[in-house]
């Protein structure tokens, strides 16, 4: 049996002699110095991992601001349409005659909705009125953007009392730094309003 501290030994040894030969040779140095350029680094590891990370929290970002505006336009739209069949529904006859009060019902109560949600565009802002008395309901429209919305014609149906629910759509977008993901339309519907009669 062999001594092990001759083993041990031979091999330290034989390394020492392998390191010398190495470091003699100009290739193997070379190489060497190679390798400690491609050692990790402690200090750029927040650069990288930032690196990595920001997009997909950019992407985060713009996705979260994208929805806080459509439910932004979502409750000015309810609020709005809301104000629309409060004000038909008290000055459309205030006076008690066959006809309603207002000389052109559904663009007065446009203008009501328009000034009640001041960052939504007019033109995009598409009206149903329905008229409802006794079991008969009668829809007027839908009317999109502030020219179409008239409806003078119709006034008598405002004046002939019973109720009015008015129902808004208005179209939405939801995207992710400027490229479109989803199209949708909201839509608003007030509740029954009795026309209010003298």
């Amino acid at each position: 049996m062999e001594n092990p501290n001759g083993l041990i030994g031979q091999t330290r040894a034989r390394l020492h002699a392998l390191k010398r030969g190495a470091a003699s040779c100009r290739i193997c140095r070379r190489v060497w110095s190679g390798v400690h350029l491609f050692r990790v680094s402690n200090d750029g590891q927040a650069t990288i991992e930032m690196a990595l990370a920001a997009p997909i929290l950019i992407l985060l970002m713009t996705g979260i601001f994208s929805l806080g505006f459509a439910f932004l336009n979502y409750s000015q739209l309810i609020v709005a349409v809301d104000a629309g069949a409060q004000y038909v529904s008290v000055e459309g006859n205030v006076t008690g005659g066959s006809t309603s009060n207002l000389a052109d019902p559904c663009q007065a109560t446009f203008t009501q909705i328009t000034n009640s949600a001041p960052t939504l565009n007019p033109a995009n802002i598409t009206v149903t009125y329905i008229l409802t008395n006794g079991t008969t309901s009668t829809p007027v429209g839908p009317f999109t953007g502030v020219t179409a919305n008239t409806c003078a014609s119709d006034s008598a149906l405002f004046g002939a009392g019973g109720q009015v629910t008015v129902q808004a759509t208005y179209p939405v977008t939801i995207g992710f730094y400027g490229a479109s993901m989803t199209a949708s339309t909201l839509t608003a519907t007030s509740g029954s309003r009795f026309i209010y009669t003298n």
